[in-house]
């Protein structure tokens, strides 16, 4: 539509300067008749030559002026109409050209918006391929057992699986961008390991050292690292292996094997010094009472024996375990007898409440066993002078049985965990109580063996209560 407009103005332009044209020749021919008509009168009734030849001179020249000044200005009329019609036609040439890059601009950003949407979309494509990568390798790094995070060139970390998280105690926010060396102690060796130069001159590529966790304790760890680089970015990738639990482990073999070999050699020793007394001794009442000594000390030693075979029984042989209907009141009788010398030494008096008549489905010598375990326990913490009492509890198709004692107590912390495999609350304790501390793993291990259950009531100062559960026997029990 603008560009019709404008053709429409120009074609009456046009029309209007083609009119102006003819207007100037039509006057100019006018002009020259009446020149040629004014020549002819002159000659034909002028009688001087000189008179016509000034007159002609100045009419000529007046003339001239006088066209000239009609010209100039029929000239510069069509000239200033002319230019105002170019002006107009221009604008009209511009609008049109304007009309026709509107249209291609339309045309450009259809095809730019076109491509831009392409873009995003390859972005959005490679965005969710890169983060499904990295989902990927964040579900591979929070697979690890191990504590695993990434510090930069700067010293600041950028990355952490969920075991480091926990083991820190730090939140992710909390944790990113934090030093490294406000996480461990020997900041010295981390600023080593950021050198620049450093897989150069650091051969070990291990460090042990102390993480400050997030309660201010602080935790013995090492860390294993390995040099990387990202983007010409220099990058440390660290595991954490915590060796607490190995220290902590190396302790207890330490004090097990300490214990063991005390239970060991002490029997040995009092063995050695009976027999040397009664190959000494005439007195015959004096020499049964060192033999009788030496005795006791080689049951002892059978028993430290005994509880090493059963800690080390795998599960094949606790298939050759025989069940049967074992009474009671009479195993448990069996099992005072074993400790019944140990308890006379410290004037403890174990009494046995277990309702008669009751059977049980079990191995009598393991289940015997556990039992002595039990009782040992109780004797070995009771107050010198208080009783130890084993009763029983009926319960529907099942017996609960208690070992109870007037002893030391358990703080309420250690309960869960004194019967887990070489635990020990003190290891101090086992060599003032004389023991190698597996009677109650021992003892555990067998009740459980015979599909019950066992766990400790207790206070601290105020004695332990021992529970545990067997199958009554029936004829629907007597096989598993």
């Amino acid at each position: 539509m603008f560009g019709k407009n404008n053709k429409m103005v120009s074609f009456e332009s046009h029309e209007n300067v083609w009119e102006k044209i003819l207007l100037l020749v039509v006057t100019i021919a006018f002009l020259k008749e009446m020149l040629v008509a004014t020549f002819y009168v002159v000659h034909m009734y002028s009688a001087e030559i000189q008179l016509f030849k000034s007159i002609v001179n100045i009419d000529i020249f007046i003339i001239i002026f006088i066209l000239a000044a009609i010209i100039y200005s029929m000239v510069g009329a069509f000239l200033r109409d002319f230019t105002a019609h170019s002006s107009l036609f221009k604008e009209t040439i511009k609008g049109e050209l304007k009309y026709l890059t509107k249209d291609e601009e339309d045309n450009n950003i259809k095809n730019i918006v076109k491509y831009i949407k392409k873009l995003v979309h390859e972005f959005d494509e490679t965005s969710n391929k890169v983060l499904e990568f990295r989902n990927f390798l964040d579900l591979i790094a929070n697979a690890s057992n191990d504590a695993i995070f990434i510090v930069d060139e700067m010293g600041s970390i950028e990355y952490g699986n969920k075991k480091f998280f926990n083991l820190s105690g730090f939140t992710e926010d909390e944790i990113s961008n934090m030093h490294i060396s406000s996480l461990f102690t020997l900041c010295k060796e981390c600023s080593i390991l950021l050198n620049q130069n450093y897989s150069k001159t650091w051969d070990q590529k291990q460090l042990d050292t102390d993480l400050i966790m997030k309660s201010g304790l602080r935790k013995h760890v090492t860390i294993k690292f390995e040099y990387a680089e990202l983007n010409s970015r220099k990058k440390l990738v660290c595991v954490i292996k915590d060796i607490s639990v190995i220290q902590k482990i190396d302790e207890i073999r330490n004090n097990i094997v300490s214990n063991i070999s005390h239970e060991l050699r002490t029997p040995l020793t009092i063995v050695k010094g009976f027999i040397e007394m009664a190959s000494e001794e005439d007195n015959i009442e004096k020499r049964k009472i060192y033999l009788q000594k030496s005795l006791e000390a080689l049951k002892r030693q059978e028993w430290t024996i005994e509880d090493l075979l059963e800690v080390a029984m795998n599960s094949d042989d606790t298939k050759s375990i025989s069940f049967d209907c074992v009474h009671l009141y009479d195993l448990v009788e069996k099992a005072i007898e074993k400790i019944l010398p140990k308890a006379m030494e410290t004037d403890i008096n174990i009494k046995n409440f277990v309702e008669r008549g009751i059977c049980v489905k079990a191995d009598p010598d393991k289940l015997c066993y556990a039992v002595a375990k039990l009782l040992d326990n109780a004797v070995k913490f009771n107050k010198p002078g208080k009783d130890v009492v084993i009763e029983s509890v009926c319960a529907a198709d099942r017996i609960i049985v208690k070992v109870m004692d007037n002893g030391i107590g358990i703080p309420p912390e250690y309960l869960r965990l004194i019967f887990d495999q070489f635990y020990q609350i003190d290891p101090s304790f086992e060599r003032r109580y004389n023991g190698n501390g597996l009677g109650l793993t021992i003892a555990k291990r067998i009740i459980e063996l015979h599909g019950g259950s066992i766990w400790v009531e207790s206070e601290t100062n105020k004695g332990s209560t021992f529970l545990f559960t067997l199958d009554r026997f029936s004829s629907s029990t007597s096989s598993y």
